[in-house]
């Protein structure tokens, strides 16, 4: 089978739609039933041409329309990469597309899948949702009717949660969409109890971006209960954004300056550690912002005390691997956390049923969910057009 990708960039990151890419195409190179070739952007503004085993293809372009929050640069980054794409598709016979992204590469997906008769695959994120909901207004302009017409033309929509699947269902029902969690390594981030043994702090994680939807502030008042309740705590704050130095303020004022620490932004080969360390993770956000250091937290067999917005409940079940508790409401985020401190092996149990969840989601099966979704829609199209 051959099969055409799009996406924005091809590297690890934290954007959701460059990581699956990245993790998946990894998956894809050990299989010998893919050949495929990735069109993005490079970086740097060169063109190259790299290989990733013996059957993936990165093909990096210049990108020439930098701006995609314009609906000029929108097209023109759509248009560019179907350009390209048409070249690829003169040398090769694809059987299926698969673009990462709605925005910018739906419009390209759709041309091309029509030019050479091919069906096409959209993987819906979560940002296109937000993005709508925040901007009714920008479904309505040319652009956009490019962009709907692709998504409604996909032979599937793939979802990363049942919630995204949900809110896409209610703008049409009879939608074909298949829903595939994104993944986590499980080989890599895994449970390491030597480390938590090494150090009696009871540690609690968070790792997003700071700004104001992810409500870091209001684990920052959870925390600042229980210390007058406990001393031998920590709150360990992995990442970076806008509202930093307003956070580091708040811990100030509240004297938490010297248990609440701000670590900056963390290199991915650095997280394991702080996850193996602590005791529980907490998603204190606010509205769907689905982030991989949620599930790479299960994968290290921690539970989690995770807001209850867009997908938290499919990842984190409440009173099995965790609690779910309601948003800005930091007297409910700290009795629940508290259940730990008073339960040393509570942590322990629903650890175990985290890091079970996450071997379902391991990249190895979630790229086998892929793989099955793709002969499926190849066979299908090909039914159709022998009949």
């Amino acid at each position: 089978m051959r099969i055409l990708f799009f996406n924005h960039q091809f590297l690890p990151s934290t954007n959701e739609a460059d990581d699956i890419t990245h993790r998946l195409l990894s998956e894809f190179a050990k299989n010998p039933e893919i050949h495929a070739d990735l069109v993005t952007f490079s970086i740097d503004g060169k063109e190259r041409v790299l290989k990733m085993g013996g059957n993936i293809t990165i093909h990096e372009i210049p990108n020439k329309n930098k701006n995609s929050d314009s609906n000029s640069g929108i097209l023109k980054q759509g248009w560019q990469m179907y350009k390209y794409a048409k070249k690829l598709a003169k040398m090769n016979s694809y059987d299926l597309i698969h673009s990462f992204s709605l925005v910018p590469f739906g419009f390209a997906c759709r041309r091309l899948g029509k030019k050479i008769n091919v069906p096409f695959i959209i993987s819906l994120r979560a940002s296109d949702v937000i993005a709508n909901q925040a901007r009714p207004g920008f479904l309505h302009n040319t652009v956009a009717k490019k962009i709907i017409e692709a998504w409604e033309s996909a032979s599937f929509i793939v979802a990363s949660s049942q919630w995204l699947a949900s809110v896409e269902l209610k703008s049409k029902p009879l939608r074909k969409i298949s829903i595939i969690y994104n993944g986590v390594d499980t080989k890599y981030f895994s449970p390491n109890p030597d480390k938590k043994k090494a150090d009696d702090v009871f540690t609690v994680v968070c790792s997003l971006p700071f700004e104001s939807e992810n409500g870091i502030r209001f684990l920052i008042q959870a925390f600042n209960i229980l210390i007058r309740r406990y001393e031998n705590l920590r709150l360990v704050i992995m990442g970076d954004g806008r509202e930093r130095a307003s956070l580091e303020q708040l811990a100030m004022g509240l004297n938490l300056d010297k248990k609440v620490i701000f670590t900056g932004i963390i290199p991915q080969e650095k997280m394991l550690e702080y996850y193996q360390s602590a005791s529980i993770f907490v998603s204190p956000s606010l509205r769907e912002n689905f982030e991989k250091s949620i599930v790479e937290a299960l994968a290290c067999g921690l539970p989690v005390v995770a807001t209850d917005v867009g997908a938290a409940r499919e990842f984190v079940e409440d009173t099995e691997n965790g609690f779910i508790v309601e948003p800005r409401n930091s007297y409910q985020m700290a009795e629940n956390i508290e259940k730990f401190l008073l339960d040393s092996k509570l942590a322990e149990k629903m650890g175990e049923k985290s890091r079970e969840f996450s071997e379902k989601i391991d990249w190895e099966r979630v790229a086998g969910k892929y793989f099955d979704l793709y002969k499926k829609t190849a066979d299908v199209s090909r039914i159709e057009k022998e009949e």
